[in-house]
């Protein structure tokens, strides 16, 4: 699995998700599981095992991804996000669209 879910990224989830009560220790639990394997699907799919989702737009990526897998919609965040994932895929696996750390 992925590295320990920071509380920071747990609260957006949970936030996106519209959660405002305390969770019990099985659903905070299944929360953080849905986030752990939203970054391991995310950094498959653009091929970069170390890749980041601290800040912009991955972290959002992110975080829809974790809300979805959270609530069992895999295949549906997987059709409704197709587009996303390709471009992930291009700029991560790929490097398209990246500006060149070489000058």
């Amino acid at each position: 699995m992925a590295d320990t879910v920071s509380d920071s990224l747990f609260s957006a989830v949970t936030n996106r998700m519209n959660i405002t009560w305390e969770l019990d220790e099985k659903t905070e639990t299944n929360i953080r599981n849905a986030i752990e394997e939203a970054v391991d699907y995310l950094r498959k799919v653009a091929d970069s095992p170390s890749l980041s989702f601290e800040s912009g737009e991955l972290r959002d990526l992110l975080i829809t991804c974790a809300w979805y897998f959270a609530e069992t919609k895999r295949a549906e965040f997987i059709q409704e996000y197709s587009g996303e994932l390709v471009l992930l895929r291009l700029r991560e696996g790929f490097g398209c669209g990246k500006e060149s750390s070489e000058v």
